[in-house]
């Protein structure tokens, strides 16, 4: 295959930079063992616990529980309304706003912010939060660096005067803040669509795009349910008395109209016609003729009606 201009030869640079890579983070704790790859990845997925919720913590049932729904959740609920992984009766207290986004495929809308519109026990806040939080988990380093490691292989690098190890560990760094099934599919799916090794505001500006949603239903949770707010100065309206609704209801049937046993008014045009009111509209409609086009009267109407209006 012809090597682009500039470019680097990879081969066995990867495999070795990415072997002094894992070395790297097996001993960073000092020893020189290999570590248990259960321990590594538990350890490297594992996201800070947030302040002022209590949620559950890596191992625990809840946790489980909540990266099996995560783990079997499709790539259109994670990526466009991740609230589809919540329980039915707190998925229908959360109102969303969607933006109007597309793309070659048409209509590609996602959910920028959810808010509850009704409270909700603590225990299912709790739980909903937590598999938002398990959403966002990231891949642990050796991943990434395998997955940086692909796209180095397949693209073509302009950075030949660059320490590979340090470009690794560098983009390793920023993309363990992101969820790991969008990292991944944003790196797998970059050399198919483009020649040359990525920078690191083109990988964010794909990965912000996949995982607004998610960090929005995590605002959203944490926020809580917030009760309208109330104006000091607005006062309820006092119970209407027996009195006062006989007097409107005397006033309206002077009038004529009427209103039923529920006190909702009924219009008079639908009062029932009796057959002295049925001879009264046989007799309007013998008597109701129209004016020939002719008339005096209907030409200068007209005329008025073609006149613009005096300013």
């Amino acid at each position: 295959m012809e090597r682009g201009r500039g470019s680097q030869p990879i081969g066995g640079l990867i495999r070795e930079t990415l072997d002094t890579l894992r070395n790297k983070v097996m001993t960073q704790d000092g020893s020189s063992e290999k570590p248990n790859p259960s321990e590594t990845d538990a350890s490297e997925t594992s996201l800070p616990m947030q302040t002022g919720t209590q949620l559950g913590e890596h191992g625990s049932a809840m946790r489980r529980n909540s990266l099996a729904i995560v783990a079997t959740a499709s790539e259109t609920n994670l990526q466009h309304d991740p609230a589809r992984l919540l329980t039915p009766s707190m998925r229908s207290s959360l109102a969303t706003t969607w933006n109007d986004a597309s793309d070659e495929h048409g209509w590609n809308g996602s959910v920028i912010r959810y808010e509850l519109n009704r409270p909700r026990t603590a225990g299912e806040v709790v739980e909903a939060i937590d598999i938002a939080e398990a959403s966002l988990l990231p891949m642990s380093k050796r991943e990434v660096l395998s997955e940086l490691a692909r796209v180095r292989a397949m693209t073509v690098s302009r950075d030949i005067s660059m320490d590979l190890q340090l470009v690794l560990a560098a983009y390793a760094d920023e993309l363990m803040k992101y969820p790991a099934d969008a990292v991944r599919e944003v790196l797998r799916g970059w050399p198919r669509d483009e020649k040359f090794w990525p920078s690191m505001s083109e990988l964010t500006a794909r990965l912000n795009r996949l995982v607004a949603p998610r960090h929005a239903l995590l605002d959203g949770l944490r926020r809580g349910y917030l009760a309208p707010e109330i104006s000091p100065a607005w006062i309820a309206p006092k119970p209407v008395t027996d009195e006062e609704r006989a007097e409107v209801e005397a006033m309206l049937a002077e009038y004529g109209i009427i209103t039923d046993e529920t006190g909702r008014v009924r219009a008079i045009e639908q009062e029932p016609l009796t057959p002295q009111k049925r001879r009264e509209v046989a007799a309007q409609a013998r008597n109701f003729k129209l004016l020939p086009p002719d008339d005096p009267r209907v030409l200068a109407r007209l005329r008025e009606m073609e006149e613009p209006p005096a300013r």
